[in-house]
């Protein structure tokens, strides 16, 4: 039987992520802290709580239309959440379980080992330019990267994020271009490595 979690919650914007664990064994509730200014724009990506939803939702599509799987890992696991459902009324994505982010093990001090690291990373970083998504919104805390069943690694959080749409790459506002700017040199992916680099 599944829990069943308060909804009162005073931060005015937050997306609500029901990640499911085992599929059916619990189900928990993610409340990331609020990214937004005076106006409803957030300071990160210049972007309003729907346009910050519907790229997350694109993203995640994308990943999931071009998924393959080229490390052996994350066949069963998957690297990046799937969605299960959306709520454009309340701005709600219902996704699978990717395990729990490194920087909560590292906090908990709970040793942890990465089977085939470097191959996961690369199937990672494959996947991201099969589908033509740039995650512009790495943190060496380790709070994006996931590690499911102590053997898969995946990546979250797509709200700050690009895709490529006929050779075009959207969001284009100035907050987004301003912040993949620093993923250019001396390329997305070795900037990326070099940030988890300093995780695991």
């Amino acid at each position: 039987m599944q829990k069943k979690y308060g909804r009162s919650c005073e931060i005015k914007y937050i997306f609500i992520y029901l990640r499911y664990i085992n599929i059916m064994s619990k189900v928990y509730v993610k409340k990331p802290k609020p990214r937004l200014s005076s106006g409803g724009i957030s300071r990160y990506s210049g972007l309003n709580k729907y346009e910050s939803f519907q790229l997350e939702v694109k993203c995640l599509q994308l990943l999931e239309q071009h998924y393959v799987c080229t490390c052996g890992h994350g066949v069963s696991n998957y690297h990046f959440p799937r969605i299960i459902d959306t709520d454009k009324g309340q701005l709600r994505i219902t996704m699978t379980w990717a395990g729990e982010t490194i920087k909560d093990l590292i906090d908990k001090h709970t040793p942890f080992t990465i089977p085939d690291k470097d191959k996961q990373i690369n199937c990672i970083f494959d996947n991201l330019q099969r589908a033509g998504v740039y995650h512009i919104d790495m943190h060496t805390s380790g709070k994006n990267l996931c590690l499911a069943n102590k053997e898969t690694l995946a990546l979250i959080d797509f709200d700050i994020a690009r895709y490529r749409v006929d050779d075009k790459l959207k969001p284009s506002n100035f907050q987004i271009k301003k912040r993949a700017s620093s993923y250019k040199h001396p390329s997305y992916r070795g900037v990326c490595l070099e940030k988890i680099r300093q995780i695991i």
